[in-house]
């Protein structure tokens, strides 16, 4: 694929690895499309991606991810930590904490005492040596706490304690797995309003959606949340509410045996 493409005798002529890409693959990849009987994805928004590529829809399947909740209990709102956000996932431009980081001088401006907690699955060193660099130059050294990759149980207890989840993401994504733990958690979410997100978080209720490349939108979102308690606590349990019916695994199983046992009848 296009690894191939990235030795030193492309790596000045992009322009000629995308042609090559393009006559090289796609017609592989088509051939096999066409020979596939049913494809699952995890959004509406996936679909649309699929359909826009010509796929027929009717071969498309919305199915959720299936999410156990049994070890995922709801966070009592005496265990919240005043005015603690949390961004968990990777330090990659795609995750978009650049945003979010950039929405700090202002979100403190309005909650002094507010305070970023960051847990890293995987971090990018160029990408994670400019957050840094930012986190320098606004002077949130003591705001921002860069906590590095944490045991289950450890990103559990910050989850818990978390006041707001923010998910400034900045690609089309179905919708990364922290917005269904979050749910699970019974917390608001402040989420970029891309891809399949919004499919997941209804807006005013169970969480807030903000431009996804848009650090004053964010920062108004998650003040509101912040300086809002009670409306932080009732978006948490409607989100927790919305978890438990869009990620049954029951429901998730019964959907795909049946598109099973369709495609399995078709032939």
């Amino acid at each position: 694929g296009i690894r191939c493409l990235r030795c030193n005798v492309f790596r000045d002529f992009k322009f000629l690895s995308k042609i090559m890409l393009l006559f090289r693959w796609k017609w592989l990849f088509d051939y096999y499309y066409r020979n596939i009987d049913a494809f699952v994805v995890l959004s509406k928004s996936s679909k649309n991606i699929l359909k826009k590529y010509g796929i027929d829809e009717k071969k498309v399947n919305v199915i959720h991810q299936a999410f156990s909740l049994k070890d995922w209990e709801a966070a009592e709102p005496s265990q919240i930590e005043d005015n603690s956000i949390l961004f968990a996932g990777w330090i990659d431009e795609k995750k978009g904490l650049h945003i979010l980081i950039d929405a700090m001088p202002e979100i403190l401006r309005k909650v002094p005492n507010a305070k970023l907690y960051v847990l890293e699955l995987t971090s990018y060193k160029e990408y994670k040596n400019k957050i840094l660099k930012k986190i320098d130059e606004y002077g949130l050294k003591d705001r921002v706490f860069m906590l590095g990759r944490l045991s289950p149980d450890e990103f559990k207890e910050y989850l818990k304690k978390a006041n707001v989840v923010v998910v400034p993401e900045q690609w089309e994504n179905m919708s990364p797995v922290i917005i269904a733990e979050a749910m699970a958690k019974a917390k608001p979410i402040v989420a970029s309003r891309i891809g399949g997100i919004p499919e997941f978080i209804e807006h005013g209720k169970s969480g807030l959606l903000a431009s996804h490349n848009n650090p004053k939108d964010f920062a108004e979102k998650i003040i509101h949340i912040l300086q809002d308690k009670n409306k932080a606590i009732e978006m948490g349990k409607i989100a927790r509410q919305m978890a438990l019916e869009i990620f049954d695994e029951d429901d998730v199983l019964n959907k795909i045996v049946k598109l099973y046992n369709k495609v399995i009848i078709s032939h």
